[in-house]
């Protein structure tokens, strides 16, 4: 079951990162350390924004059997880099080596989703946490 964080005020993508590392830490009993180590190293490999407003950082951790999904919306916007665009929307993507080809799915469908014209304003007219979700599950996407 993914994840839906909606945040209020404006955040920076670090403590977006601690955020996430947080809640997987308590799914998976790991120190959350490991997970925002993760994020960084990934970032500073290859950057995750995909558009100008929407990042999907992703990670393979050192499990077996792991996915799971993330979605944030921030109205206010995530600060990613100082001097660019606030980002409204990030996906976290989390598997494990094993599970990788459907991280890789993952990524396709929701670049499709959010490929759509009207994204990014349903996204930010969503009335709450399952609306969010709905946007995604319910959206055009070429299936397998």
């Amino acid at each position: 079951d993914s994840t839906v964080l909606d945040i209020d005020q404006c955040i920076q993508i670090h403590q977006l990162y601690h955020k996430v590392s947080e809640i997987l830490s308590q799914k998976l009993a790991i120190k959350p350390q490991y997970f925002y180590t993760k994020f960084e190293r990934r970032e500073k490999e290859s950057g995750t924004l995909i558009t100008e407003k929407i990042a999907m950082p992703n990670i393979i951790i050192d499990e077996k059997w792991y996915f799971d999904i993330f979605m944030v919306r921030c109205k206010e916007g995530i600060i990613f880099k100082t001097g660019e665009p606030k980002i409204i929307a990030a996906f976290f993507l989390v598997s494990s080596r094993d599970q990788r080809n459907l991280m890789l799915r993952a990524h396709t469908y929701i670049s499709q989703i959010i490929a759509e014209p009207d994204f990014e304003r349903r996204w930010m007219e969503a009335k709450d946490e399952k609306a969010l979700k709905d946007i995604i599950l319910l959206g055009k996407r070429k299936r397998d």
